[in-house]
């Protein structure tokens, strides 16, 4: 190593450990002088000592100068290791805060996964959000369509209001003006009032003399019926079956509560139903008027609605108009056609129809009959009008559904039937009436109805069982040989029995005919067809082909 070298390095020491070097440094200025004089003592050239005074005086200022250098060097570390201390505690501060900064990273760490897990939430809810709005967004799409919709009714009902303003506008100009005729018909109606109140007097007076004259006729119709005995003067004439299409039947019993109008009117019905074949020719249906001549209406309630009875009471088109006309007009000036009605769903049937008023234009036609009798018989007045050939060309049959009494309207259909049917109940009472009803037939014959035969006894609500019962057998059997006695000849007694049926009450409170029901359609078309047998065999023709 040089001496170059070795100052180097002993200035690097110096500078790393000042004290250290410097000790080092002194000893090694020892060893080195000491190394000197050995050498000078051993080498005796004079050049070679000058050269080392030289190097010592040159190490002795590089020695001094290394103090120099040690002295500062020792201040510079005294400055470093005031630096170090404050280092340190910069260092123990720098610590604390790396301690809190972690601390703070980990719950900045904690804090930005709880912010990733709220990121995530609200992810979701902003996906559900955007869903949500894809469905208002259609809702709302729906709403104004809807809304529009509703605009264009708005404007719809504002033209209405407008309307109705205008209305009310001319409404109010209208009541003005009815206001006044108003008064003007107050003024007038007291005027009609006066006038009621002397027309009412009148009316009273009137009922109570027609009170009286009913009494009276009360009294003489009790003479057992012999006031229609009396010699016709005038009889029009009865145009034989042969030269018309109709053929008249009168249901009739003397005693009430036989069920007269319910066979009557099913009877009708089925006939109605029926076909026949004129002359080989196709098909038709047969044609059935039936005419309700009891003024308690039970074949017009039967067989129309309520609304139509209300219409022809409205129209005044019941059975007794045409009556009270003839017998006050002539039977040839009146038509009984305005007054049939039809079914409803029936277009083959009709009815003509009756009311309470009946009894009144009964009574007052016979009164005039028997007060003035020249002014025509009133016995004769049916006859006319069911002879008429609008009404005997144009129907098949005419049923007639007469009252349980011997009535104006009773008499005239015995003196315009073909045939009589005798509805009959298999009790003592009932078949007790049936030879009085053929007793006062056949008493009538002679001036009223010589060409009316008994077409036969109908029983009827006979006990409902396949076989009939012995009571009811030993009384159907009895009338034969009664109604013989009575009536000069055998009666014919039908086959066919009318068997009691719930069927009749229903039929009869929802306002239709009972044949809608299947047992009672069998009953009634087996006596329909019995009926058009003895019809055929009474006028002496084959029986018809005929169908249902």
């Amino acid at each position: 190593m040089t001496t170059g070298e070795l100052l180097q390095s002993v200035l690097e020491a110096l500078r790393l450990n000042a004290e250290l070097v410097l000790m080092a440094g002194v000893g090694a200025g020892l060893l080195l002088v000491a190394w000197l004089a050995y050498d000078l003592g051993w080498r005796r050239s004079g050049r070679r000592a000058i050269h080392l005074n030289e190097q010592v005086r040159a190490l002795e200022k590089s020695l001094a100068q290394a103090q120099a250098d040690g002295s500062a060097a020792l201040r510079q570390l005294a400055q470093y290791e005031t630096q170090l201390a404050s280092l340190t505690q910069e260092l123990g501060a720098l610590r604390t805060s790396q301690a809190q900064t972690l601390a703070r990273l980990e719950q900045t760490q904690r804090d930005n996964e709880q912010l990733r897990q709220q990121h995530a939430e609200w992810a979701g809810q902003q996906q559900a959000l955007a869903e949500s709005k894809g469905r208002l967004q259609g809702q709302v799409h729906t709403l104004d369509g809807e809304l529009q919709r509703l605009r264009s009714e708005l404007d719809s009902k504002a033209a209405e209001i407008e309307a109705l303003r205008q209305q009310c506008a001319s409404l109010r100009t209208e009541h003005l003006r009815l206001r006044k005729v108003k008064r003007q018909v107050q003024r007038r109606l007291a005027g009609a009032w006066k006038h009621w109140q002397a027309a009412y007097e009148e009316c009273l007076e009137l009922r109570l003399a027609n009170n009286q004259l009913n009494q009276q006729l009360a009294a003489i119709e009790h003479i057992d019926g012999k006031i229609w005995e009396r010699p016709p003067a005038d009889v029009p004439e009865f145009v034989p079956p042969s030269k018309r299409r109709a053929r008249i039947l009168a249901f009739s019993n003397l005693k009430g509560g036989v069920g007269k109008t319910t066979l009557a009117a099913n009877l009708g019905a089925m006939l109605a139903g029926l076909k026949r074949r004129p002359g080989g020719h196709s098909e038709i249906d047969f044609r059935v008027l039936l005419v309700d001549l009891d003024y308690q209406g039970s074949l017009t309630s039967l067989c129309l609605p309520p609304e139509a009875i209300q219409e022809i009471r409205q129209q005044q088109a019941f059975v007794d108009q045409p009556l009270a006309q003839a017998a006050s007009q002539g039977p040839t000036s009146v038509a009984l056609s305005p007054y049939c009605r039809p079914r409803p769903g029936m277009p083959e049937l009709r009815i003509v129809a009756a009311d309470e008023n009946l009894a009144e234009v009964e009574t007052q036609v016979m009164a005039r009959w028997l007060l003035r009798p020249a002014e025509g018989d009133v016995r004769f007045l049916l006859r006319r009008l069911l002879h008429a050939p609008e009404i005997a060309q144009q129907y098949d049959f005419v049923i007639l559904d007469c009252p349980p009494r011997l009535t104006t309207a009773c008499v005239n259909a015995y003196a315009a039937a073909d045939y009589l049917l005798v509805p009959v109940i298999l009790d003592t009472t009932s078949a007790e009436a049936v030879p009085r009803q053929l007793r006062t037939l056949h008493n009538h014959r002679t001036h009223l109805c010589p060409q009316v035969a008994v077409l036969g006894l109908v029983a009827n609500r006979v006990y409902p069982r396949r076989e009939v019962i012995q009571r009811e057998r030993r009384i159907w059997e009895s009338l034969a040989p009664s109604c013989r006695d009575v009536w000069g000849q055998e009666v014919y007694q039908f086959r066919t029995l009318i068997r009691q049926k719930p069927a009749f009450a229903d039929a009869a409170r929802e306002n239709r005919f009972a044949i809608a029901n299947s047992e009672v359609d069998a009953m009634f078309r087996d006596l329909a067809l019995e009926v058009l047998e003895r019809i055929d065999a009474h006028e002496g023709r084959r029986p018809a082909s005929r169908t249902g």
